[in-house]
């Protein structure tokens, strides 16, 4: 059986004597990108997780101007590369690390969700499919709360009102670079971007879980900020403009 990290490409050798066929295997490079504004409580236990996988990848840390420990948490990752943002704003973060990252792949992940320990090779299975576009996980939240639990069962759906950041997002580098990366918008930029997507090709939403935080719907109330996720996302599709919303979201 094949490795299914595997991608086969073909490419045809001319000669004056024959026409020949040469095949070779080429493994797709993934970049992690990963935006940061003080997240130096998360950034410890997110390195050593995604170091854990013994699988090589790119993991950029793209920066908003963190003024807490972050960047000394990160220095003590040798292979991890942090970029200092000339500008902050999560859409603008990862866009600028997306330019400048070595990979084929770009998967967007926040500092505060753990993705499975087979994500690299989801992912190229996933895109070893040329119908499939882009594509991101389920969540499942870090507390067993009732509430937490339907929440996290909304996002088996794939429509793009039920896919967020904290999902993963992974696409190819080209085709990210293609539709123009992120809309430089200060919220919602994960929503915005997947009209793009899902109208270039297939958006799969892939069966298994990214554990995230619920530190967000802990200090503010867990029904209360659920409530308020809603109404911002009926806002926006009713054509509020992102910048009067985010007042609303703010850095946590």
């Amino acid at each position: 059986m094949s490795d299914p990290n595997k991608c086969i490409l073909k490419v045809k050798f001319v000669s004056e004597q024959t026409d020949d066929r040469l095949y070779f295997e080429y493994i797709l490079q993934i970049s992690i990108i990963i935006p940061v504004l003080n997240e130096e409580d998360s950034l410890g236990q997110q390195l050593d997780w995604l170091y854990s996988w013994g699988e090589k990848a790119e993991i950029i840390l793209a920066d908003g101007g963190s003024t807490d420990g972050s960047s000394q948490v990160v220095a003590a990752f040798k292979e991890a590369r942090w970029l200092d943002c000339p500008q902050r704003g999560r859409a603008f973060q990862m866009n600028h690390a997306a330019r400048l990252a070595k990979g084929d792949v770009l998967f967007f992940l926040h500092a505060d969700t753990r993705p499975p320990a087979q994500t690299l090779s989801y992912i190229r299975q996933s895109l070893a499919d040329s119908e499939v576009f882009a594509g991101s996980f389920r969540i499942r939240f870090d507390h067993p709360h009732w509430f937490y639990r339907f929440c996290a069962s909304l996002s088996k759906l794939n429509y793009s009102f039920s896919t967020y950041g904290d999902q993963g997002l992974f696409v190819r580098k080209k085709d990210f670079m293609e539709i123009g990366g992120f809309q430089e918008i200060p919220f919602l930029e994960d929503v915005e971007i997947q009209y793009r997507l899902r109208k270039r090709g297939r958006f799969q939403k892939l069966p298994y879980d990214m554990y995230t935080s619920v530190r967000r719907f802990e200090a503010k109330g867990k029904y209360r900020q659920a409530t308020l996720n809603l109404l911002l996302l009926l806002a926006y599709l009713l054509g509020f403009s992102p910048k009067r919303l985010k007042k609303w979201y703010p850095d946590s």
